[in-house]
């Protein structure tokens, strides 16, 4: 009976190693797209983070142009920047809506106000 529990655990753990390996291996297949992709003028960032745009590419080499400054990076410590994401628009108030809302809680203060001072005067002429 331990000798079945034994095999069955061997063979969860050569499954799980296979899978894990099987993910990196397409993560370093991604990301060896990416750089083959790149070419003159692409932005990227370094391992670094420093930001620039590509000037030259050879084999196992990038120059990047970081402000007129030309600096040489392996091709394995440059990542293209990640797609900033859309901005979506946000509703701003214009000043003519801004004084709307406030003239309108006044008025409802004030209808407050008088409705409570009517009440007032009608308990004290009792």
């Amino acid at each position: 009976m331990n000798n079945y529990i034994f095999v069955v655990f061997i063979i969860v753990m050569i499954a799980l190693m296979w899978w894990m390996q099987r993910r990196q291996r397409q993560q370093q297949q991604a990301q060896r797209e990416k750089l083959n992709t790149m070419e003159k003028g692409t932005e990227v960032v370094t391992i670094g983070g420093l930001h620039g745009k590509i000037d030259a590419i050879n084999d196992t080499t990038i120059d990047i142009d970081c402000e007129g400054v030309i600096l040489t990076f392996e091709k394995s410590a440059v990542r293209p920047p990640a797609p900033r994401p859309q901005a979506v628009p946000q509703p701003t108030a214009t000043p003519a809506s801004v004084d709307s809302a406030a003239d309108q809680a006044i008025a409802d203060v004030k209808s407050e106000a008088s409705d409570a001072a009517d009440k007032a005067e009608d308990g004290i002429e009792k």
